[in-house]
């Protein structure tokens, strides 16, 4: 068995796939090292070689580390990727609730139910996380770039909050 990790999400990957990639590396697999690919479709072989799949795939298996929102029965807008990866955190008792409110912007600008009506999805349009991935997508930079500089400032935001934490 490989000590690599290897998380998928789909391409032009979104705010929750970002972050639910972020989590999975940061958290998840905390002490190994672990890829993020982003593909267009899964493969039996990818899904297989896959320790875990976040925002594609209509899985939402927690011991099999698959989860997307988007199952089959639907519950799209009921949560998002990164609130199913976030809550099996809490569960598994990783220290991750200081990340609930990215969480729930994640959540807000995932849903379309939930995105008209949150006013803190609409800042981050303009000033946050989503106005940052959409500037970053702007300069024309691939999957896995935009994801590396989008966890690199998750990183330092979550050292930030992390800091004030421990004070």
């Amino acid at each position: 068995m490989s000590s690599t990790a290897t998380i998928l999400s789909h391409r032009r990957p979104d705010l929750d796939a970002i972050v639910s990639a972020w989590m999975a590396r940061r958290f998840l697999f905390a002490g190994r090292t672990a890829t993020v690919r982003f593909v267009s479709q899964l493969t039996d072989k990818l899904i297989t070689s896959a320790g875990c799949i976040v925002d594609i795939g209509k899985i939402h298996d927690r011991e099999r580390l698959r989860f997307d929102h988007k199952e089959p029965e639907s519950r799209r807008h009921l949560t998002c990727s990164a609130k199913l990866l976030w809550e099996h955190l809490v569960e598994q008792g990783h220290e991750v609730e200081h990340l609930r409110e990215l969480v729930e912007l994640v959540f807000d600008g995932d849903s379309a139910r939930r995105r008209s009506k949150s006013p803190r999805y609409k800042e981050s349009r303009t000033s946050g996380w989503h106005a940052r991935l959409e500037g970053l997508r702007g300069k024309g930079w691939n999957d896995q770039a935009v994801f590396e500089a989008m966890g690199r400032e998750l990183d330092a935001a979550f050292v930030i909050i992390t800091d004030n934490i421990n004070e």
